[in-house]
Parts: structure tokens; sequence; C-alpha cells
């Protein structure tokens, strides 16, 4: 995990800055990922019966989840 490099990276050395930055800066991603799938979900919600009609065979939920799949990942690595 990212974390786990950040404690692990020799102390004289940039690499705490550097990594400890870029953990940082990931996990703030995460957070806009986050606000961007609120919305997203609570305009889906908005416009469900509409995409059922679009989309019968449910491959907008499909999408949705793959895409939800990356956050959980990136979650992981910055534990």
């Amino acid at each position: 995990s990212l974390p786990a490099l950040v404690l692990g990276a020799p102390k004289d050395g940039p690499w705490p800055f550097i990594l400890g930055a870029h953990l940082e800066s990931m996990r703030e991603q995460i957070r806009r990922i986050d606000g961007l799938g609120a919305i997203l979900s609570a305009r889906a919600g908005k416009s469900h019966s509409s995409a059922r009609r679009r989309d019968p065979a449910g491959a907008d939920r499909k999408r949705q989840e793959a895409s939800a799949d990356i956050p959980r990942q990136l979650r992981r690595f910055l534990d």
C-alpha cells in the first residue's frame, strides 16, 4: 500500500515527502470521485425510469458497477 511505502521510505532522502504528498493527492482525488458518484447517483435516481426504457438489459448498471470497482481498488492501495 502507499502508506506502507511512505513509512518504509528512507528518512534521509526526499521519498517520504514525495510519497506522502502523492498519498494526500490521491486521497483528495478519491474524495472528489466519491462526491461525483453521489451527484451522479442522485441524478440517476431521478431519471431511473427513462434509463430502464433505453437500456432494458441493464448495461448502464453494469457500467456503474465496473466503475465503482476502481475507487475500491484505489482505497485499498491508499489505506
